[in-house]
């Protein structure tokens, strides 16, 4: 018997233990203001990421098997970018570096890619590394390479991060793997997507085989994050190495089962991830079959959907995730109130060139919704429109996004009316003020 219903697969979760979860992500307050842990003060995150590969995860199976599943990915890929951009969903397509080639012709003697180091150890099959490369091209041999397929990719109306995979689908394991041969696969990486106009971020380990060992020579190379498998846990807020790496806990995989639904394990997931806080990670190949696209991805999609629209949800890449963390954790906000203004000044170390642009999402008490709201940074001041400013007068909150280059932010208020309206005004003075002391 399949179990179809959520309500009846969450309790069964809880009581397996499957997946384990990690405690709430930590509040970050600074007097009147907070922080939010999500963009747009979203209760929880949910991001996706596709292991882009076509016939070079598959080599260990023979040429004629590796180019079938190839061939099969690259009638999925379109299919599967129709349905992101139907639905609004950026994923993280991490995708194997060998594939922005449009052709690789460099032997010398007897080896494909000489230049490249091969790993200390191979235990998937006899012989060179590259031995299955066909040193040929898209148009002769196309399960080896897919420009063609990245360019789709970018022209998405849904914007994608695109990230790496290795250049070749190394193992990062301590027996396959060294610092010479992860330099050399990244740098290669670096080089043929920036004819892309783009750069790696994110790096998702070949075969999941983690190799954290290797973060602070990743991080040194420009990379921000990776997708972390633990057997005990699934839902987890990111979580930053010493070396500056986030990880993002893979949360299940699109596949199958014969005792559940996955979209009805893929909703229990992320209602889970919604009452704790916590983030759903998502990943697949995009060789599977096409009707798991059709059919099951397609149901898990929806369900992400309806909660972003509740307001539960942020569905992020896992760039734009890492770099949201690391502003957080990176910026201090100051505040001053001033008769009925309040100016918010940030302290930031983010690095913006690392990480690239984000925004982070203040929960600022106030009295009542500002009149005004000017943003300064950058030698600029900007006015923000007022759907930017979300005022819930239940709970006295202003939510407002900023960008992580912002300097201040000045609230400017209606002098207070009635005496309940200046005693709030007070009060929020002084709460304020005494946070300001203590924090001093």
């Amino acid at each position: 018997m399949m179990i179809r219903n959520p309500r009846l697969l969450r309790p069964l979760l809880r009581l397996v233990r499957r997946p384990r979860f990690k405690p709430r992500p930590p509040r970050v307050k600074y007097g009147v203001v907070e922080v939010s842990p999500y963009l747009n003060d979203a209760k929880a995150a949910a991001s996706i990421s596709a292991d882009f590969e076509l016939a070079w995860a598959w080599r260990e199976w023979g040429v004629e098997r590796a180019e079938r599943m190839g061939f099969l990915e690259r009638r999925n890929v379109p299919l599967i970018l129709d349905l992101l951009d139907g639905f609004g969903v950026p994923i993280t397509w991490a995708t194997v570096g060998h594939l922005f080639l449009d052709s690789c012709n460099d032997r010398k003697n007897g080896l494909v890619h000489s230049h490249m180091p091969r790993p200390p150890a191979n235990r998937r099959w006899e012989g060179d590394w590259y031995k299955h490369d066909p040193s040929a091209d898209l148009a002769t041999r196309p399960a080896w390479y897919c420009p063609d397929l990245i360019r789709l990719i970018q022209q998405a109306k849904v914007p994608h991060e695109i990230g790496c995979h290795s250049f070749s689908h190394i193992e990062f394991s301590r027996e396959c793997s060294n610092e010479e041969l992860i330099r050399a696969e990244i740098h290669e990486c670096q080089e043929v997507m920036a004819r892309f106009d783009l750069r790696p971020h994110t790096l998702v380990y070949p075969f999941n085989i983690m190799g954290h060992h290797h973060l602070d020579l990743l991080s040194r190379l420009g990379v921000v994050v990776v997708r972390h498998r633990d057997a005990k846990f699934g839902l987890s807020y990111p979580e930053r190495d010493p070396s500056g790496v986030y990880k993002i806990y893979e949360t299940m995989s699109l596949r199958e089962s014969t005792y559940y639904s996955q979209p009805a394990k893929a909703l229990a997931l992320l209602e889970e991830a919604v009452g704790r806080g916590l983030c759903y990670h998502l990943w697949f190949h995009p060789s599977n079959p096409t009707a798991e696209f059709q059919i099951t991805f397609r149901e898990i999609l929806e369900h992400m959907v309806r909660l972003r629209k509740r307001g539960d949800l942020w569905v992020a890449t896992m760039k734009d995730l890492a770099a949201y963390c690391e502003a957080r954790r990176t910026t201090i906000v100051k505040g001053h109130w001033d008769t009925s203004k309040l100016t918010l000044s940030f302290l930031s170390t983010y690095d913006r060139s690392k990480f690239g642009p984000t925004e982070l999402t203040l929960r600022v008490h106030c009295p009542n919704r500002p009149s005004k709201a000017k943003l300064m940074g950058g030698g600029a001041t900007k006015v923000l429109p007022d759907p930017r400013l979300r005022y819930c007068g239940k709970s006295g909150t202003l939510t407002v996004n900023v960008p992580s280059e912002a300097e201040s932010l000045e609230l400017s208020f209606h002098a207070p009316q009635t005496s309940r309206e200046r005693a709030n005004a007070k009060g929020h003075i002084v709460c304020h003020a005494a946070e300001s002391q203590r924090g001093a």
